[in-house]
């Protein structure tokens, strides 16, 4: 049996589709396809990933199928294990970074609230009093929001699916700009009433977890990415609909 062979018959076993495969690999899904017809091979460093999505070791991928053992043996398992570990420090430290922006994002909150100056370091660091805090800011301190939404974003992340995590928190910061900007803040109005800007929030990050869904679909990566017309589209797409979910947020505050 071939390599070729090889790997579509581990795919097949896993229950993938090709365009899965890719995804897990983060590679293109025509690359696999000319991985299992042999027109070409996978380099050391994607054998590599390819015995960690197909569970299988890299001398059980490569072996000859003459006097091959069905089940590869516990030393190759044992030397194909730290070949995962880069992968994972990959996915923390994007969890980690991305955890960042949303402590910045709270921080900032907090710098630009109107907290008394004679309050303690952890009380400006923890109160969750929306009356300290912009209307909106407040609102997602005080639901927990702000936290829900950065632990979808985190999950994204820790998960490999790194396009969904950053379209989410982009999303998130544009759509608490926008919305702190454009909802009304009627003084003294109770909170989730007289004021559209949780609406306009609501709506554009509800609509970035299906785009950043869509963009997962992607077969292209990194420089690639840019200069695919689908993401071209996608990205319009997503400007387009968030204007129109601005629009649509304004006629209904009137």
């Amino acid at each position: 049996m071939s390599l070729g062979k090889r790997i579509h018959s581990l795919r097949k076993e896993k229950g993938m589709t090709q365009e899965m495969l890719a995804q897990r690999l983060e590679i293109s899904r025509q690359a696999v396809a000319k991985w299992e017809s042999d027109r070409s091979a996978p380099s050391r460093e994607n054998l590599v990933k390819l015995a960690a999505v197909l569970e299988t070791s890299v001398d059980a991928l490569v072996a000859s199928t003459e006097g091959q053992p069905e089940f590869p043996s516990q030393e190759s398992q044992v030397l194909s294990v730290p070949d995962a570990v880069p992968g994972v420090k990959r996915r923390i430290w994007a969890a980690l970074l991305l955890l960042a922006g949303y402590l910045s994002i709270y921080l900032l909150g907090r710098i630009l609230g109107d907290i008394p100056a004679q309050s303690s370091v952890l009380g400006w660091l923890f109160t969750t009093s929306p009356s300290y805090f912009s209307y909106l800011y407040g609102w997602l301190i005080k639901s927990k929001l702000f936290w829900v939404a950065a632990a979808i974003s985190l999950s994204g992340c820790l998960l490999g699916r790194y396009r969904f995590a950053v379209t989410t928190f982009c999303a998130f910061a544009v759509g608490l700009v926008l919305g702190e900007l454009l909802g009304e803040n009627p003084s003294g109005a109770p909170y989730g009433h007289g004021h559209y800007g949780w609406v306009i929030w609501g709506c554009v990050f509800i609509f970035s977890l299906v785009m950043g869904a869509v963009v997962e679909r992607f077969p292209r990566r990194g420089a690639e990415l840019w200069r695919y017309w689908g993401f071209r589209l996608w990205l319009g797409s997503f400007l387009v609909c968030i204007l129109l979910l601005l629009l649509w947020a304004l006629l209904l505050a009137r």
